[in-house]
């Protein structure tokens, strides 16, 4: 079931859940949800700095925190640059396998490279839903005001 739903992804409301977070590969958690995230979860910085460092987390690539309900989804290389469907269309697949194969919880996607990235949203979400028609399992988008184009 996918549900439409305008919150706050930090909302406690989604604390039982598994939050998909974009990021770049550069390790910089400067602006949009990813600095949300990180003022959040101030223990995930160090550990996402470590994987672009490590050159452990490319464009398109998912990783998902230990000990905290979070997949860092890189939905661009650096943070000057736009984000590319494709790369979208890898990480809605892998967060969606990840969460049905392991943990068993809801899935929050935001608009993926919709906002910093420049995607249109409609052809991110048409990716969420061909690619949730795979996996039935409850999963919750998120349309944030201004990111709808």
């Amino acid at each position: 079931m996918i549900d439409p739903i305008r919150a706050n992804l930090f909302d406690p409301m989604f604390d039982d859940h598994v939050r998909v977070i974009p990021v770049n590969c550069i390790g910089v958690m400067g602006k949009g949800l990813a600095k949300d995230a990180r003022e959040h979860w101030p223990a995930l910085n160090a550990p996402y700095q470590q994987l672009c460092r490590d050159k452990a987390l490319r464009p398109g690539e998912a990783v998902k925190m230990k000990g905290i309900p979070v997949i860092l989804a890189a939905t661009k290389d650096h943070w000057k640059q736009p984000s590319q469907l494709a790369w979208i269309e890898q990480l809605i697949g892998i967060s969606l396998v990840a969460v049905a194969h392991t943990q068993k919880k809801p899935l929050v996607i935001p608009a993926l490279g919709c906002g910093l990235g420049g995607l249109n949203w409609k052809d991110v979400l048409q990716l969420i839903e061909q690619h949730h028609r795979q996996y039935p399992e409850t999963t919750i988008w998120l349309q944030p005001d201004g990111f709808i184009r």
